[in-house]
């Protein structure tokens, strides 16, 4: 056997094939960057670096397709982990926690799980759905009948509002840049924003009076996002600091988020939850650093699944659907996933009989299907999507918003016109202006 290998063996180390393989293995190598980058690269062809302007003129609903590309087929887990994590990081406002725990829905495991999943509906409505789109509009319309009677009463401030808001836009791109197989370029930085800033003014939140300047003064959706990001650090060092009302959130929702663990990882889960926050963010919700150990190996783990990832996978060549139609009902829609309990998810044969259905039963879990209709199986409408309705936040209010909205013109670009915005971006480029200071309304 040896000296029938031996042969084998000794072509192996022959010159002329080290030196096929080693062009096949880089052949090899460029075509798996091609296809893995072909969404990267197609983008930054439509939306060069050089053609700045294009930036300028970028339409909420361009940058919703760039945005809706990254989400179903690029960094699918990257985007449900942060805004995760964006839930939680909003707990450690005071201000926000105080009226979040005054509403009851943090009482037991039922009502968190109905509220996280009401809370990523809206947010999968608005972020796969064009602007210009009847649910989108719907989805928009129905967040501001929830918030009307909070501002309404002076409970909810527009800061907080915009606080809340720039964790959507800017926990995904940090998630991305610390843990993902690429980061993300300009282009798609500036769709963020883009289709962020127009949100915020279907959402009336007054950030002219809060960020610096008025929103002439943004050239692009990329410095819009770098404004946001300064803007939020001084925010939270002068409003997130420890309260009992935090805690009472944060503790309700990390339930949620371990629920269909085993006790057994809960302890890890909690520790992976805790390594995402920096120093200041766990002091304000009650949570500490994770053991040494833990992270590192945790770094460890995502150094590996970064090259993995980047070097030896190719590309999603069917993008990860969220939200499906009822077939037996145009007006409902379904979702395809849960985190806690399964709202809202259609009970097919793989989700009642699957592996994950399996494991479910062993730890005593809900399966979508269960308990008949409590979980709403057959699935949801975008106007009833959220807590029970009550004064202020009925449909009457919630027709004329969608009419004002359908006034606006939500294909038009977010910023000022073309020719004043690049005025100003060459004169600060040159350092012939000076960057604004931040806000005092903070």
């Amino acid at each position: 056997m040896y000296w029938t290998c031996y042969p084998v063996l000794a072509l192996l180390f022959h010159p002329i094939v080290q030196l096929v393989l080693v062009i096949l293995l880089d052949v090899l190598k460029n075509r798996q960057k091609q296809m893995r980058f072909r969404r990267s690269f197609a983008t930054e062809e439509k939306y060069p670096d050089v053609a700045w302007e294009r930036w300028c003129r970028m339409t909420p609903d361009q940058a919703q397709e760039i945005l809706q590309g990254l989400i179903e087929y690029e960094f699918p887990f990257a985007f449900g982990a942060s805004v995760s994590f964006a839930l939680l990081k909003v707990y450690g406002i005071p201000s926000i926690s105080r009226l979040l725990v005054r509403t009851g829905e943090f009482s037991d495991i039922k009502k968190v799980s109905k509220r996280t999943a009401d809370t990523g509906v809206l947010l999968l409505e608005f972020c796969l759905n064009k602007p210009s789109s009847q649910r989108h509009i719907e989805a928009v319309a129905r967040m501001n009948s929830l918030h009307e009677p909070y501002i309404r009463q002076k409970e909810v401030s527009q800061t907080d509002m915009l606080y809340t808001l720039s964790l959507f836009v800017l926990e995904p791109i940090r998630f991305i840049e610390k843990r993902e197989w690429r980061d993300l370029s300009h282009v798609e930085v500036a769709a963020i924003g883009t289709f962020w800033k127009a949100v915020a003014e279907e959402m009336n939140i007054d950030y002219a009076t809060i960020l610096p300047k008025s929103e002439s003064y943004y050239c692009d959706g990329f410095e819009f996002v770098q404004r946001l990001e300064v803007w939020s650090a001084f925010y939270e060092i002068r409003r997130m600091q420890p309260a009992e009302s935090n805690r009472k959130l944060v503790d309700a929702q990390i339930e949620g988020l371990l629920y269909n663990l085993p006790n057994s990882f809960k302890t890890f889960g909690l520790w992976m939850i805790s390594s995402l926050a920096e120093d200041h963010v766990l002091r304000a919700i009650g949570l500490y650093r994770p053991p040494t150990i833990f992270r590192i190996l945790l770094k460890m783990f995502w150094t590996l699944r970064r090259w993995v990832m980047r070097y030896l996978m190719l590309p999603r060549s069917t993008p990860r659907k969220y939200i499906e139609e009822n077939s037996g009902s145009k007006d409902k829609h379904q979702l395809t996933d849960y985190l806690i309990h399964p709202w809202y998810v259609n009970p097919t044969f793989s989700n009642r009989w699957g592996l994950r259905a399996y494991t479910n039963r062993v730890f005593e879990r809900k399966n979508p299907g269960d308990d008949g209709s409590t979980f709403l199986p057959e699935g949801y409408r975008i106007d009833e999507v959220g807590p029970a309705v009550g004064a202020g936040m009925g449909k009457d209010w919630m027709e004329k918003e969608r009419a004002r909205l359908q006034d606006l013109d939500l294909g038009k670009c977010p910023f000022g016109p073309v020719p004043e915005r690049r005025y100003r971006g060459m004169m600060m480029a040159t350092g012939e202006v000076e960057m604004m200071p931040i806000s005092e309304g903070v």
